[in-house]
């Protein structure tokens, strides 16, 4: 392992020379006794009695909560717990129902409940606000785009609010997570993201048309072209993008967004959302202030907060980067992705927020005064198999606050949480460990900071 100089925290080019020891029956038995056991794996059947009995907060008798799954809870100030979400009242307070016991926190204070699923048949919209709707169907009227959502109903949506729509799911992830960022103009590895004025559409075969699309059914669609006009078959058409629109650009803005996951895959960013009595009403981040959305509390399965208490390290800008390769391959880091670009995912569980790294490596971020404490899960991404092997580490100026222990493919992510009161950079390091550099794609799950007020 290798120790920075006091002055920048960088990994020499000798770290190649320092390998661990090799894996053997006893070190594999003693990595999974010390592996460790998330709060949600515990035993639910607490929960199971407390929800039919009913629990007194506050002298109100709280709802059933049987239409609520028991997920795991992050949320600032205190250790990762599992529970089922039982109410959002109108002054943004969430309550969680967990092992006998009621947790109540404001909004701003919940970091994430649950984990997002993932869309398995296509239609899926893209919007600009970031959310995701996994369709039944699409079609044009004039300008706008109608979507037939299952749950949802019919949305009226203009163009310049859809980045596009991916027609056909592929069940490949590689390929079906390269189209959504193809979409979400989010940059891959030496391709910069479409930034055109006119529509694309990208096809089966692999070609690509641009022009302007006119009519959208769940038949064909027409696009005016270079070529002229072009009628197209739904099956051939993979994936279309509309020019005018582009990503809304958040930046650090800090007035509290939700996203609110369902159980069919689609992701809404909401203006403000309430659970009370089994339903959700939801006021989307785009359209007008007084539409929203209501569904049963059941379909709600996630839910992560944007602008509370806690700052990802993926919506901040680095301070510096420095990569050692193993032998010559370089890598470089990804926001919100792993190292290939993928979506983050660990032990078959998709994340929104990340860092994904990989070894041997550092990456740096200024620290501005307010923050107090560095918080993520450590895992190897699960597009690694049950290869990869790296030691996760965490400085603060030129002090190591934390070092993992050995981290392998498959394994329950670890859990980080680093005291950085008083400093002013902060430094997260991928260091390797088994076999070199091999698949060592390092995930910094939900990555954050957490300051005062």
């Amino acid at each position: 392992m290798y120790n920075p100089p006091k002055s920048d925290p960088l990994p020499p080019a000798h770290l190649r020379g320092d390998r661990q020891p090799p894996r053997t029956a006893e070190t594999a038995g003693a990595a999974r006794r010390a592996a460790p056991v998330l709060p949600f794996h515990r035993s639910r059947w607490r929960v199971a009695v407390a929800a039919a009995i009913g629990l007194i907060w506050g002298g109100t008798l709280l709802p059933p909560l049987l239409a609520q799954e028991v997920l795991e809870i992050l949320a600032v100030g205190r250790a990762s717990f599992a529970g089922r979400l039982v109410s959002i009242d109108g002054s943004a307070t969430v309550v969680f129902a967990g092992d006998s016991t009621v947790a109540r926190l404001p909004l701003p204070e919940l970091v994430r409940w649950g984990a997002p699923r993932e869309p398995r048949q296509g239609p899926i919209v893209y919007l600009a606000d970031g959310s995701v709707l996994a369709a039944g169907s699409i079609s044009s009227q004039g300008s706008d785009l109608l979507v037939s959502h299952p749950l949802l109903g019919e949305l009226r949506l203009r163009r310049e609010e859809v980045l596009g729509v991916l027609a056909h799911v592929p069940a490949d992830l590689t390929r079906r997570d390269a189209l959504a960022n193809r979409i979400l103009r989010v940059p891959s590895e030496g391709n910069a993201p479409y930034d055109g004025e006119a529509d694309l559409v990208l096809l089966a075969n692999g070609d690509e048309l641009t022009g302007q699309l006119g009519l959208v059914t769940s038949k064909q669609l027409t696009i005016d072209g270079e070529l002229g006009p072009a009628e197209l078959a739904w099956d051939r058409v993979t994936a279309f993008l509309f020019g005018r629109a582009r990503p809304q650009d958040f930046g650090a803005a800090s007035e509290l967004r939700v996203t609110a996951g369902l159980d069919d895959g689609s992701r809404l960013v909401a203006r403000t959302l309430t659970l009370e009595a089994d339903e959700v009403r939801l006021v989307p981040w785009s359209g007008e202030p007084d539409a929203a959305h209501v569904f049963p509390a059941g379909r709600l399965v996630f839910l992560q907060t944007h602008g509370g208490k806690a700052r990802y390290l993926s919506d901040l800008k680095p301070d510096s980067y420095r990569h050692v390769p193993y032998l010559s391959l370089p890598w470089n880091y990804r926001l919100d992705r792993s190292v290939t670009g993928r979506y983050l995912r660990a032990r078959g569980i998709l994340y929104l927020k990340g860092v994904g790294m990989h070894s041997a490596s550092r990456l740096s971020w200024r620290l501005d005064g307010r923050d107090r404490r560095f918080e993520a899960a450590a895992a190897i991404d699960d597009e690694a198999g049950p290869r990869g092997s790296v030691v996760f580490r965490v400085f603060v100026d030129s002090d190591e606050r934390y070092r993992s222990p050995v981290v392998r493919g498959g394994e329950p992510p670890v859990p980080i949480s680093v005291d950085v009161s008083g400093g002013r950079r902060l430094s997260l390091i991928v260091d390797f460990a088994d076999r070199g550099d091999e698949l060592d794609h390092a995930d910094w799950l939900d990555a954050r900071l957490i300051g005062d007020g």
